[in-house]
């Protein structure tokens, strides 16, 4: 696998030493919330909603870290960056569609002829477009 910016993959070592921190706040959080709730309370808002919602929260946050920090690497599976030159030259024809066109002074008429020519110059041409 090839990275476009493979100096912003170290910052996923990172990412052990926020969950300790995250953690070591989550445990102080519930020393504090034990010394000023009562127990049938604080076993309450332990294992209630909020606790888990934060849980969630958490372990969101640290996998979206995760895939932005990856996608800030730029990973490019499979594919191999080269300059292609180009050879030839763009080219637009033009083509009067007016009645006068049709006029028969040139067999066949003028607009059959120009397609032909154009026909004839389309096959003459290798890379151009």
């Amino acid at each position: 696998m090839i990275w476009e910016n493979p100096e912003y993959l170290w910052l996923l070592a990172l990412i052990p030493l926020l969950v300790v921190l995250l953690w070591w706040k989550g445990k102080s959080v519930r020393k504090l919330q034990k010394q000023y709730f009562s127990d049938s309370l604080f076993n309450t808002l332990r294992t209630g909603y909020w606790s888990i919602g934060a849980m969630v929260r958490t372990i969101l946050f640290i996998s979206g870290l995760v895939f932005v920090l990856i996608a800030y690497a730029g990973p490019k599976v499979g594919t191999e960056v080269r300059e292609v030159k180009r050879r030839g030259i763009d080219m637009l024809i033009a083509l009067d569609l007016s009645a006068s066109m049709n006029a028969e002074d040139v067999r066949p008429s003028r607009l059959e002829k120009a397609k032909f020519e154009i026909n004839r110059l389309i096959q003459r041409l290798k890379g151009d477009r």
